[in-house]
């Protein structure tokens, strides 16, 4: 089984997964195939630092899902690091945190191009790329704009199936009483189920 514990290179994908959907495997698989690294760490937030969502799913809930989604994938693990913390999930201190448990790994950072543009206000944007470099999923073809103000060298773009898909979407989708095979569409089909059967996003 791959773990970070084994060393090697690996890639970090946080959000709130609040459902994990199928562009966040997308967007893992897809960077950590073209990089051939070995393997992404999948970090829940516990205490998202940049925003209230509504209807924010159970951190075990949320979990479970991602456990669920990526059952089938030994190059996708979860870290649950962040419920260690009372503190808000910034990306830099859970950077250092994954980093001092795992000094033996190469680490680098996935965001998707719609994240790109608020990179630079994020908690110590600078600070976070000392510490690692960003990989950035886009679109084939996509035209993208580096942060002006950070240095360009850490950011790396590669092609990725960048779907169009939203957690907040499927949250209301959820609500106003999407049917499970319409569910599965956005989701892994045992996400779906789990959802459904939890009556989550109602």
């Amino acid at each position: 089984m791959r773990t970070p514990n084994n060393g090697g290179e690996w890639g970090i994908l946080g959000g709130a997964f609040n459902p994990v959907h199928h562009g966040h495997i997308a967007l893992a698989s897809d960077i950590r195939a073209a990089r051939g690294s070995d393997g992404v760490l999948l970090v829940p937030s516990f205490i998202p630092p940049r925003k209230t969502v509504t209807g924010m799913a159970d951190f075990e809930d949320r979990v479970r899902m991602l456990e669920l989604a990526i059952a089938d994938d030994p190059t996708l693990r979860i870290s649950r690091i962040e419920s260690e913390s009372a503190t808000p999930g910034y990306t830099l201190l859970t950077v250092r945190a994954l980093k001092k448990r795992y000094p033996d790994v190469s680490f680098y950072f996935i965001i998707g191009a719609d994240l790109l543009a608020e990179f630079s206000g994020w908690y110590e944007a600078e600070e976070i790329l000392k510490e690692l470099p960003v990989a950035v999923g886009s679109r084939p073809g996509a035209a993208l704009q580096l942060p002006e103000n950070l240095p360009r060298a850490r950011f790396t773009v590669y092609d990725t199936r960048l779907l169009d898909i939203a957690s907040r979407d499927i949250r209301a989708a959820v609500a106003a009483g999407i049917t499970g095979s319409q569910l599965a569409k956005l989701v892994p089909e045992q996400v779906a189920d789990y959802i459904l059967e939890r009556g989550l996003y109602r």
